[in-house]
């Protein structure tokens, strides 16, 4: 009878122990194909992210393209600090009297003309010189860029010609607008930007490539031209100049100039 009970009790154990094993086995299987199944769902996050950003990439260009175009164009004007002549001598010989007539001149050096001997009838008149070049740049000074906008009108297509208007542009024309940058201070500049605020559909601000340095006195002759002018009766165009502020200048509020261009809505 001991016997019996006691095999009785070892297959009982031996049921359990079984039991038991299969449910860790259940729950080992589980946590492995949930496992499974996070990693699989990662990954589909991954590759879906990673062909949406592709197709992004892929249509920017697209988007560029609608853009407006821009176009530049410059030309330095080099100041002089006197003009090429400065003073004029006429001396005039009639019978035995002599008479003379002399312009100084305002700057420079003034050299008297020569006495010539009476010859009755005869005028001579001397021309003198003056100096010319570049006016010189005060080291303890300080530079003035001002802009001014000159007018606004068609640049051409082909030519690349500037046309100035007061007239309305159409829809389909290179619209440009002309503009100088001056230094007014008594010291070159250092090399500067500047932004054009332009009217075009979408908006678009041009932001200039760093510019040449302008001796007192000189500056530049800008043409800027945009294409996809927006829709409406009048736009305005803005320039600013060194908009960073990174200039040290005499005067800072003259900085900025603007023109408003009407538009056929046709």
């Amino acid at each position: 009878m001991e016997t019996k009970t006691t095999t009785t009790e070892q297959s009982n154990v031996n049921v359990k122990t079984s039991s038991i094993n299969t449910v860790f086995r259940s729950d080992s299987i589980k946590v492995g194909v949930l496992r499974a199944l996070t990693i699989l769902g990662a990954l589909t996050i991954i590759y879906i992210g990673g062909y949406l950003l592709i197709q992004g990439v892929k249509r920017l260009p697209e988007v560029r393209t609608y853009l407006a175009s821009v176009f530049l164009s410059s030309k330095e004007v080099r100041a002089t600090s006197t003009p090429s002549i400065i003073g004029t001598t006429t001396v005039t010989h009639t019978g035995g009297t002599t008479t003379s007539t002399t312009t100084k001149p305002s700057t420079g050096t003034y050299t008297p003309p020569i006495a010539t001997s009476p010859i009755p009838g005869i005028t001579t008149t001397n021309v003198y010189p003056g100096t010319t070049g570049a006016i010189v740049s005060n080291p303890n000074g300080k530079p003035d860029l001002a802009v001014v906008m000159l007018s606004y009108g068609i640049l051409n297509k082909t030519t690349d010609v500037y046309t100035a208007t007061t007239s309305p542009v159409n829809r389909v024309d290179r619209i440009a607008v002309r503009f100088e940058v001056i230094n007014k201070g008594d010291k070159t500049s250092p090399s500067w930007r500047f932004n054009g605020i332009l009217p075009t559909n979408p908006a678009r601000t041009f932001n200039s490539d760093e510019q040449p340095v302008i001796n007192p006195g000189d500056k530049i002759v800008y043409t800027l031209g945009f294409e996809q002018m927006q829709d409406q009766a009048t736009s305005t165009v803005r320039v600013d100049i060194d908009p960073s502020g990174l200039v040290i200048e005499s005067d800072e509020y003259n900085n900025n100039a603007s023109v408003s261009i009407g538009r056929y809505r046709y």
